[in-house]
């Protein structure tokens, strides 16, 4: 039997964990052959793998000795590392051993010459794979072209049936007209974020917002919304374990990312009905079409706002992109494919 960790390097739980827990699990209950651990440094992490039923091996910190440590522990034939330190890590602390790099989300260092590109370019001579949740990673990176062959694009896992249930796993009372649902760092443009509300604020003021997710942004967040008196129109929930009754109840979901990997969530708001405003970072020009949301090419506030309250305050106009966002997320449910074509993966002699 194949014994293959998936190396994360916080105890964080975002769109990346969120993945990887979900490989772990479906490789485990399918094949026999293989064996998936999750690893990452212990803490807030450990409460839902333990939800999820994921197994797991916790480490007291991501650093050379610990790794080296789980080596000799687990004794694993694949390294699936989910990020640039955890790719760069395993290349040291694993030798002999087969690594494949999955990278989440194309953030700045990807598109230039710098010493962030060049180490990950050094460190993938020992990378058997390059797994990417969306082509604008691989066209966006400096040095693809001289690593072509390692690369494959596989998005990310959608299982639009595991949405649904746990959409109905709480209630909750309060409606909201438009959700941002994610953690509040600077890849999802925060800045922009609030001007955002603030304008459609101003345009309707009886507008409900939820923020959901926490991030090094929250407090600051917290702090806007007291200053500015806000607190009627927006609801923080900060990190949930599940969102999905949150989302469910909103209308709109708004994502205004600087940059994108994949954009998961969004295939999360489509699959419940829900239409999708957001930037053409990364994976979401692929995702969300005119039919279903509103795709912008730039930081334009108004056109934001503008589309936000047509969805807000049409119902025929919301009713077309709520039906066509159901479509959409049917076309991209694809779970099944993509646990198999991660598992040819394992197969792959290095």
């Amino acid at each position: 039997m194949k014994r293959v960790i998936h190396l994360l390097t916080t105890d964080k739980y975002s769109g990346a964990e969120n993945v990887a827990i979900q490989i772990v699990n479906h490789i485990n209950m399918r094949y026999t052959d293989v064996e998936c651990y999750y690893v990452s440094p212990k803490g807030d992490i450990e409460n839902i793998l333990v939800s999820y039923n994921c197994k797991y091996s916790l480490i007291d910190r991501f650093s050379y000795f610990q790794l080296r440590k789980l080596n000799t522990r687990l004794e694993p034939d694949i390294i699936h590392a989910h990020d640039f330190i955890a790719s760069v890590m395993a290349t040291i602390c694993f030798p002999g051993k087969k690594i494949i790099s999955h990278l989440h989300n194309n953030a700045p260092w990807i598109q230039k010459k710098g010493i962030f590109s060049f180490i990950y370019y050094c460190a993938s001579a020992r990378i058997t794979k390059i797994l990417t949740v969306s082509e604008a990673i691989e066209n966006e990176y400096v040095y693809a072209k001289k690593l072509k062959d390692k690369f494959e694009c596989i998005g990310n896992p959608i299982d639009t049936m595991s949405i649904l249930d746990k959409a109905k796993e709480y209630s909750i009372q309060q409606q909201f007209d438009l959700i941002f649902l994610g953690r509040l760092t600077k890849a999802k443009n925060p800045d922009l974020l609030r001007r955002v509300f603030i304008k459609a604020i101003e345009k309707k003021s009886s507008i409900k917002i939820a923020i959901v997710g926490d991030g090094e942004y929250y407090q600051e967040f917290e702090n806007w919304i007291e200053q500015n008196r806000l607190g009627t129109n927006i609801k923080m929930y900060g990190f949930q374990e599940n969102p999905y009754p949150i989302l469910n109840n909103s209308k709109v979901l708004v994502l205004p990312s600087k940059w994108e990997g994949f954009g998961l969530v969004s295939i999360e708001a489509l699959t419940l009905g829900k239409p999708v405003v957001c930037s053409n970072a990364g994976g979401l020009k692929k995702i969300v079409t005119k039919d279903c949301g509103y795709v912008i090419e730039n930081e334009n506030v108004d056109q934001y706002v503008s589309e936000i309250l047509e969805l807000v305050n049409d119902e025929n106009y919301y009713e077309r992109k709520h039906n066509a966002a159901l479509d959409r997320a049917k076309d991209l449910n694809n779970i099944d494919q993509y646990i198999e074509q991660v598992y040819r993966e394992y197969e792959i002699e290095g």
